[in-house]
């Protein structure tokens, strides 16, 4: 479910700076896509062992391994097939946005702001954050 929603968000950024829906879909799948499979191949990865655990555990991890590690291959899948398909079709640019959108986004703009002028600094004094935690 979480691939599928990152994939839509990014779409739905692209649309709302003004591409047209498929370029954004194709832009925004091909932005998201390896993080996508990654994000599914690893947790593939972590909980197929679990499928192979034997005795009165393994009998009661079996289905649970079983059950994640499909719903994680079925949202992979949905997210980099029908996700951007539908999003192509269905999302449309909103032109007027409220105002409690229009404040929200002033917020997170800030906050935004505010958080690129700390990363700078930290990154401009690296040493000194890393020597500070060791």
């Amino acid at each position: 479910v979480d691939d599928a929603i990152v994939m839509l968000e990014n779409i739905h950024r692209h649309i709302e700076a003004g591409m047209n829906r498929f370029e954004a879909a194709m832009k925004g799948a091909k932005e998201i896509g390896f993080a996508v499979v990654a994000m599914t191949i690893t947790l593939v990865a972590v909980f197929t062992p679990l499928v192979f655990i034997t005795g009165r555990v393994g009998q009661l991890f079996v289905e649970f391994a079983l059950t994640v590690v499909s719903a994680v291959l079925v949202s992979g899948f949905v997210a980099l097939t029908l996700t951007p398909m539908m999003c192509s079709i269905l999302l449309k640019r909103q032109e007027n946005h409220g105002p409690a959108y229009k404040m929200s986004e002033l917020v997170f703009e800030k906050i935004n702001n505010g958080y690129g002028a700390i990363l700078r600094v930290i990154l401009r004094g690296w040493y000194v954050v890393v020597g500070s935690f060791v």
